[in-house]
């Protein structure tokens, strides 16, 4: 996967109308695969942008509260799948940190 296609992967999965946050929010099914692919696409985008002093803004954004993303209150989830989703914003939130470091 090249640079402009691991942007596409990340803007569709995390800001797009069926970005995982949004299919989470209404309790629709989100592929293990979906979130794969996303860590993916990440890993080439920290690579890419190891050297730079910027990244751009939309990429930016949606990594402001990335853990929120993910969090959910008591009993919107049972508590495995809620700790599942949590620990999924807790590794992107990492990713992000290497992304702007």
């Amino acid at each position: 996967m090249n640079h402009d296609q691991a942007l596409v992967v990340v803007y569709d999965l995390l800001d797009g109308q069926s970005s995982i946050p949004i299919r989470l929010r209404m309790k629709q099914n989100v592929p293990d695969a979906d979130v794969e692919a996303l860590y993916d696409a990440l890993d080439v985008l920290v690579d890419y942008y190891a050297g730079e002093d910027m990244v751009p803004k939309r990429l930016g954004r949606m990594f402001i509260d990335i853990y929120g993303a993910f969090s959910f209150r008591t009993g919107f989830y049972s508590e495995g799948e809620r700790r599942k989703w949590e620990n999924v914003g807790i590794k992107l939130q990492e990713k992000s940190t290497s992304l702007f470091s």
